[in-house]
């Protein structure tokens, strides 16, 4: 499994529009990203979803969760100490199924995407390269008693946001980034995370499409511990830590009564220094 920046953070690695599905549809959810699903039970994972609801920001459990196929890009800008700029593009793909019985993981007898078969890694199936940037794209997993058939076309477009990134933090304020609603293209909800010390601290998740307050907030107490530090990544060495600014699209399908979400997300890797 490539994911070079996730790797360099000690990370684990969130929609695509429906373009043609088998049966109905709901309204599109807010989805806590894959990197905070525990790697023991799909069905926590699929319990930590939420979905929009009109006066709030929290949203409400999403039931009857049974997978989640994900496609996820990151940019990553990050100026190193000599204030050279490390600039690339990352991009993967990820599915997951919950367990018969509502506890642990299934796995169908195959899961693919454009007609290309992706292996299981673990608890997940995972792929790069063969999702198609800006044209449609075809999920399907082969049924068996534990994972119905789904048969999926996706257009692969992500979401995205153009705003403004701080580049410091302050570790006795914490951070409150407000999304500049103007600046966001297609995106249901946003979240931003910082990583340093080998830790990540998550802010809550932000309605991004009907919500009057779009502030995504890390309090002091979550950076606790953490400080400016020097790391290295694509042979360069930096100072400080990394920001990540993510914007997630999404939305139910459902298969032989079973939900599944499709989402995209698009990550923005920045560093920035605490003050």
């Amino acid at each position: 499994m490539k994911r070079s920046l996730k790797a360099a953070l000690l990370l684990s690695a969130t929609l695509c529009s429906i373009v043609s599905c088998k049966k109905d549809k709901t309204e599109p959810a807010v989805i806590t990203p894959t990197m905070y699903i525990p790697t023991s039970d799909a069905p926590l994972a699929a319990s930590l979803m939420e979905v929009n609801e009109p006066t709030t920001d929290l949203g409400m459990p999403v039931p009857n969760v049974w997978g989640v196929f994900l496609s996820s890009s990151l940019e990553c800008r990050l100026s190193d100490t000599s204030d050279n700029l490390d600039y690339h593009l990352e991009h993967w793909q990820e599915a997951f199924f919950s367990g018969p019985d509502g506890t642990g993981y299934a796995f169908p007898n195959a899961v693919s995407i454009n007609n290309i078969a992706i292996n299981r890694w673990d608890n997940i199936y995972y792929s790069e390269g063969v999702w198609r940037i800006d044209q449609l794209n075809h999920w399907e997993v082969t049924a068996n008693s534990d994972v119905p058939e789904v048969s999926a076309n996706i257009q692969g477009s992500d979401p995205f946001y153009t705003g403004t990134i701080p580049e410091q933090v302050s570790l006795s304020q914490g951070l409150n980034f407000t999304f500049d609603r103007s600046k966001v293209v297609d995106a249901d909800s946003g979240y931003v995370l910082i990583h340093n010390q080998g830790r990540v601290a998550r802010s809550n998740t932000v309605n991004l499409r009907n919500s009057i307050n779009a502030t995504a907030s890390i309090k002091p107490a979550q950076l606790s511990g953490m400080q400016n530090e020097y790391f290295s990544f694509n042979n360069k060495t930096f100072y400080g830590a990394v920001i990540e600014v993510v914007v997630v699209k999404d939305t139910i399908e459902t298969f032989n009564d079973k939900q599944f979400v499709f989402a995209a997300q698009f990550e923005f890797a920045r560093k920035i220094t605490f003050k």
